[in-house]
């Protein structure tokens, strides 16, 4: 009989170890989720920051993106297309992200339909739009098409 109390408070001890386990887990896999949300939303910003940079840091970029096409030298053209690809897989990449959290797109649309579609200091995204889209079809690709190109 003692020996049988003794085994109920270990099987009661065991449960409780496993269900506060299950809890710290909880706990920590949030937390995790939460850390890599920021770190995601650092690493957007970076690469949004160093776009910004490299545009402010070479003038003759703003130039270029004032100039008609037809205007442009292949050398001018192919700066152009870099500058706009490196923006168009930043925009992927936050994208993905945003694919991945499971987050609202709508505001994410507005942004980049502003960016693509203003006039200057667009970085070149209508410019490389064609080239960008050859390397593959993605759902980014159609995703871009369908809510900034063709609203």
């Amino acid at each position: 009989m003692e020996s049988s109390k003794l085994g109920n408070w270990v099987s009661i001890a065991t449960n409780v170890g496993v269900l506060a386990g299950l809890v710290f887990f909880a706990f920590e896999y949030r937390q995790n989720s939460q850390l890599i949300a920021i770190e995601r939303s650092a690493y957007t910003q970076v690469g949004n920051n160093s776009l910004l940079e490299l545009v402010i840091q070479d003038p003759g970029l703003i130039e270029l993106l004032g100039k008609d096409k037809s205007e442009l030298t292949q050398a001018e053209d192919d700066r152009l297309i870099l500058l706009g690809l490196r923006m168009l897989l930043n925009m992927e990449n936050q994208f993905d992200a945003r694919v991945a959290s499971g987050s609202s797109q709508e505001e994410y649309v507005s942004v980049v339909r502003a960016v693509y579609t203003r006039p200057r200091l667009n970085y070149g995204t209508p410019h490389a739009w064609a080239t960008f889209k050859e390397r593959r079809d993605t759902a980014f690709t159609r995703w871009f098409e369908q809510n900034v190109i063709k609203p």
